[in-house]
């Protein structure tokens, strides 16, 4: 019985390892991103494969419950760049310098 009990404690706590050292992405509140670009949100219904989308001094933030939706949104319905594109978000809608400024802010790469 305690080597039962035993071998389950072991597989308890390695799973709890295991499954503490996954990262998983979690999608950024809009309102979070805003701040962090210094400026205030007018939230806006989201667009396809959005979750959220909003505008803020003339850029719009949208984000996304995953990678694929972003991509898939990116690639179907966003209109011209260039684009500030972060793990589960992305800001359009101002030219590459004012996106290069906010890449330091909120970090992702700018995209053509």
């Amino acid at each position: 019985m305690r080597i039962v009990l035993a071998t389950f404690a072991c597989c308890l706590a390695l799973a709890g390892c295991s499954a503490a050292g996954q990262a998983s992405a979690q999608r950024p509140a809009i309102a979070d991103l805003a701040g962090k670009a210094g400026c205030a949100v007018i939230v806006d219904s989201p667009s396809a494969n959005a979750a959220e989308e909003g505008s803020c001094d003339g850029l719009t933030i949208t984000t996304f419950d995953s990678s694929g939706k972003r991509d898939a949104w990116l690639k179907d319905g966003a209109g011209a760049g260039p684009y500030l594109v972060g793990d589960l978000f992305v800001v359009s809608g101002g030219d590459q310098a004012a996106l290069g400024q906010l890449k330091g802010k909120l970090g992702g790469e700018v995209r053509s």
